[in-house]
């Protein structure tokens, strides 16, 4: 016959130690993704081009609860509009992965090398000089379209900064997170 005996004491303490864990897991395993984000954020930051103010790649919890956290990093369209195609390039230089937008009779001539775009959504606005395209036509450097101004903007190159950030820092963030979790663990567990 097999005789089974328990330390009631040492269950109940098992029991407790059990219950701070639930109650603490989600908080803490928040943390460790609000963690995550932040280095995710930081290594973006590093690859960009130009300001480094971090209200330009905002992060946030946008889901939590006991089941589920999701985190996201991404660019403030009011403060970074011109995010995408910095990430992307543009005209016949961008990387491909996105279709051109706005394509007109000047873009297609041009070779896919220059176009109009508002000249408030430009940070350098040349003066009123011209541009004389491959053709030999003298293009002008800045419009005038209803009234409103535009510029002339030549294609770039891709400056990747969130896509290399996202992929390299994936491992750290979860270690990240799993460095919170096991805190946790060995705070409760003691």
């Amino acid at each position: 016959m097999i005789d089974i005996s328990w330390n009631k004491e040492n269950l109940k303490s098992f029991e407790k130690k059990m219950e701070a864990l639930i109650k603490e897991l989600p908080e803490t395993a928040k943390l460790g993704v609000n963690d995550a984000l932040k280095n995710t954020q930081e290594k973006a930051l590093k690859n960009k081009r130009g300001s480094k103010n971090d209200k330009m790649i905002p992060t946030e919890i946008i889901l939590y609860n006991k089941n589920k956290i999701i985190g996201r990093i991404y660019t403030d369209k009011n403060l970074f509009s011109y995010a995408p195609f910095l990430e992307f390039g543009t005209g016949n230089k961008a990387d491909g992965t996105l279709p051109h937008i706005g394509k007109t009779k000047m873009f297609h001539r041009s070779g896919m090398q220059c176009w109009y775009a508002p000249a408030d959504k430009i940070k350098k606005v040349y003066s009123d000089e011209a541009y004389m395209d491959l053709f030999g036509e003298v293009i002008p450097m800045n419009a005038y379209f209803n009234g409103k101004k535009y510029a002339l903007v030549f294609a770039t190159k891709p400056y990747p900064f969130m896509r290399p950030a996202s992929f390299s820092s994936r491992q750290e963030n979860a270690d990240l997170v799993n460095e919170r979790i096991g805190k946790l663990l060995m705070e409760v567990l003691k």
